[in-house]
Order: C-alpha cells, then structure tokens, then sequence
C-alpha cells in the first residue's frame, strides 16, 4: 500500500490520465481512479512491488493505463467508454431522425 500511497500523492498517475483524455475531466478522472483500484488490489509480493523496487514502476503502471484506456475488453471500456459510445450513437441517431422530420 506504501506504493500506491506514493503513486497517489506524486500527481503523476492523474498527470498521465489528463495526458490520455485532456478534454473530459469526468473521463479522466474515472480513469485515474479506476487504475488507484488496479494498483490497490496487487499483491504485497507481487509484478507492481518488483517493478518498484527496480524503479520501473511508472512504465509498468503506464502500460496497466494504455491497457484500460485502449482495450475494449477492459472493465475501464465497459464501465465508461461503452456507456458514453452508446450515447453518442444515440444521439446521432435522434438528430438524424429530427433531420429527416424537418
């Protein structure tokens, strides 16, 4: 847990998620707070406290970032990237049907 006590209050990991969705603070921050989840749940002895102790846990916790964001099987997509896609298909479609009304 020190570990992710340290990732939170570095900045760093909101930084990045800000970096991968600048112009939707809900999104971003959902992000962030959905790999804080990830990182929470490893184990004490587990990949994120050996790629600490090599200090290359910023790159690791950046892949486990791409992973969630790009992936369209990632509980990050189902939880908040699909929601908002269906959105806007449907709101493309309404105003194709308001067009078509018009």
């Amino acid at each position: 847990q020190d570990i992710a006590i340290d990732i939170y209050n570095s900045g760093w990991l909101l930084y990045e998620c800000k970096k991968i969705c600048p112009n939707n603070r809900a999104l971003h921050m959902d992000l962030f707070q959905e790999i804080m989840l990830i990182v929470l749940t490893y184990k004490p002895d587990g990949p994120l406290l050996k790629a600490y102790k090599k200090g290359e846990h910023l790159p690791f916790i950046k892949r486990i970032i791409m992973n969630n964001f790009n992936s369209k099987t990632s509980p990050f997509y189902k939880k908040y990237k699909l929601p908002m896609s269906m959105l806007e298909l449907i709101e493309e479609v309404t105003k194709e049907d308001y067009e078509q009304d018009n």
